[in-house]
């Protein structure tokens, strides 16, 4: 029993490390702000399951507090979740798929870059969405 549980925390110790190492290098490639990380990371805990992840589906229904999405502009965002994070075009159950945060960091930097729903107008400062650069 004792090596069950050594061999567990191992195992959650190198799934932190991996997770950690990912997140560094999405922070890295995106180019966001400290503040900006903190506050969708907040955004994105607060819409997290229990397996700490969101789908496209929730992040839709965020971006949609700030411009409106419709069908036109959610096949647009499945595209560029696609897109951003290298997936099959044929995954039907793209919507459901399942962001960490990285991942959900990917595609938003992905959506204020393409200005999807014309976000970068519409948004406004305490969102993590303002000015960038």
């Amino acid at each position: 029993k004792p090596e069950f549980k050594r061999l567990v925390r191992k195992l959650l110790e190198m799934q932190n490390r991996t997770m950690l190492a990912k997140e560094q290098r999405v922070f890295k490639a995106t180019g966001f702000s400290h503040p900006q990380v903190h506050g969708f990371r907040d955004m994105f805990l607060g819409m997290a399951d229990e397996s700490g992840t969101v789908t496209i589906m929730q992040m839709r229904d965020l971006i949609s507090t700030v411009s409106p999405i419709g069908d036109k502009y959610f096949e647009e965002l499945l595209a560029i979740c696609r897109d951003a994070l290298d997936l099959s075009r044929d995954d039907v159950g793209l919507p459901e798929y399942p962001l960490d945060f990285p991942d959900f960091l990917l595609c938003m930097d992905r959506c204020w870059s393409e200005n999807f729903a014309r976000i970068q107008e519409k948004s406004k400062d305490g969102h993590g969405l303002g000015d960038r650069r």
